[in-house]
């Protein structure tokens, strides 16, 4: 009986190796006879399942992106149905700071693929994507917190999602500027200001 192969997991596997690759070298390095060695596949198998090292790269960043968002996703759910949102935002912005292994994996993921994009303008257009996503969720909690009149007296729920997504930059925690509990702290110090008292 012919072996079943799971395509998706071989496109995940080849993902990961990426992913490590990217963090451990630049995402320079990477290469599909590097992907093929740290993913323990032949070079033939890797290039079945990508024609060139772009798309790799693409499809690399797409998988952890997926992953965080998922991630996400799981802990606003394990907060009930409809939870207030500063407690709602509290979870976004700790389950994407660079808290715990994962979360730091991926800011230096994020880290290598903003390198590039300093002199590539496709890498560029893909990061920008995602900031644009996550502040517009950000401004759309908001501004639902402040149709019901949960937000301080001046909040600007465009200005201040902005400046949310600016607290989840992570380079002051994985330069060591702050550390996690400072970087939490600062959170907290944020919504406390734009929050009623009543929350």
């Amino acid at each position: 009986m012919p072996k079943v192969v799971d395509h998706d997991a071989r496109r995940r596997e080849i993902a990961d190796a990426v992913l490590r690759l990217v963090v451990r070298e630049g995402v320079e390095a990477v290469s599909l006879r590097k992907v093929a060695a740290a993913s323990g596949m032949a070079m033939g198998t890797t290039q079945h399942y990508f024609t060139d090292r772009e798309e790799m790269l693409t499809f690399a960043l797409a998988t952890m992106n997926e992953r965080r968002s998922a991630r996400v996703r799981a802990a606003v759910a394990a907060l009930g149905e409809r939870p207030d949102e500063r407690r709602l935002l509290r979870t976004i912005i700790t389950e994407v700071l660079p808290l715990t292994e994962e979360s730091r994996f991926e800011a230096a993921v994020g880290a290598a693929y903003y390198i590039r994009a300093l002199g590539d303008p496709e890498t560029r257009a893909l990061l920008s994507a995602g900031p644009r996503q996550v502040i517009d969720l950000l401004r759309g909690l908001l501004t639902g917190a402040a149709a019901r009149g949960r937000l301080a007296a001046g909040v600007d729920p465009a200005q201040e999602a902005r400046f949310i997504w600016a607290l989840l930059e992570p380079a002051p925690v994985m330069g060591g500027y702050w550390d996690a509990e400072e970087a939490v702290a600062l959170a907290d110090y944020q919504l406390d200001r734009i929050f009623t008292a009543a929350d």
